[in-house]
């Protein structure tokens, strides 16, 4: 039995059925919601630009029993996006789950942020987003079968993001497309929310903020700014994901859920290594 399967909180069953497609899915929160997903019983196309991860994600599914297939996408290219839901309907059957994880940022100060720079990650993360919503949600629509979809941001749309404000503006654009489209496709069947995780340790997100990966100070100076006195972990970001695609969100659509141990209602306080007590 798989890690993710040991933690896994809900029946394998439970997404029978469903067919899925996560952007972003080789590594990070996009492979550990595509584990999820599959360890829940949906049949998952793992989207990404590079094939290599993508590939690893989708040996671990089907060595757990699941099944799954490996897509290679630029979500800011709206041709790609629309030949990449069509094989993936093709392979694992009709999209009525869609993990919009695929991001993008970097540091770097305002005055020093090229335009390109800017565009790209904006591109990336609203204009990419936006793309796979409309190819999967006008086909839900057409089909009339009604589905779920679950955009990753950020609390940066909450409390501004000084240092990634290319990221902050993406995410922005996350956050009102989702509750946007909520209102627009409710009639239609289509949930859309968002999670917004907090600072959760992984290789794409430590190198995007400039943190060594083995910096383990820094994530114990980053743990005393959250109310329950740690950082996350992918499993605390999979499984509030999962159930946000799952039947038992039925009725909640434009809601962005905050995974992040409380630090952002938290304004800045420091807390004690036991979380829960600011100092």
């Amino acid at each position: 039995m798989s890690t993710v399967e040991q933690s896994r909180p809900f029946e394998p069953g439970m997404l029978a059925g469903s067919s899925a497609l996560v952007t972003g899915g080789g590594s990070g929160l996009g492979r550990g919601i595509a584990l999820g997903l599959a360890a829940c019983g949906a049949r998952v196309a793992v989207a990404g630009r590079r094939s290599g991860p993508l590939e690893g994600v989708v040996d671990e599914i089907v060595a757990s029993g699941g099944m799954a297939v490996p897509l290679t996408c630029d979500i800011r290219n709206p041709d790609q996006v629309a030949d990449v839901v069509a094989a993936a309907e093709s392979r694992v059957g009709t999209i009525d789950l869609l993990v919009n994880n695929a991001g993008a940022t970097f540091s770097a100060p305002a005055e020093e942020l090229s335009p390109n720079a800017f565009r790209a990650v904006v591109e990336t993360d609203a204009f990419g987003t936006f793309y796979m919503c409309q190819e999967v949600g006008k086909r839900l629509i057409s089909s009339g079968t009604g589905g779920a979809i679950l955009n990753i941001t950020s609390t940066s749309p909450f409390t501004g993001n000084p240092g990634r404000i290319h990221g902050g503006v993406g995410k922005a654009g996350v956050d009102s497309l989702t509750k946007s489209l909520a209102v627009e496709w409710g009639g239609h069947g289509i949930r859309v929310n968002a999670l917004a995780p907090g600072y959760t340790p992984t290789t794409g997100v430590d190198r995007a903020t400039g943190v060594a990966d083995a910096d383990a100070e820094h994530v114990r100076r980053l743990a005393y700014s959250v109310p329950l006195g740690r950082v996350g972990q992918v499993d605390d970001v999979t499984w509030p994901a999962v159930f946000l695609l799952s039947p038992a969100a039925g009725f909640i659509t434009g809601a962005t859920l905050v995974v992040d141990g409380g630090k952002w209602p938290s304004s800045g306080r420091s807390f004690s290594s036991e979380g829960g007590r600011p100092s």
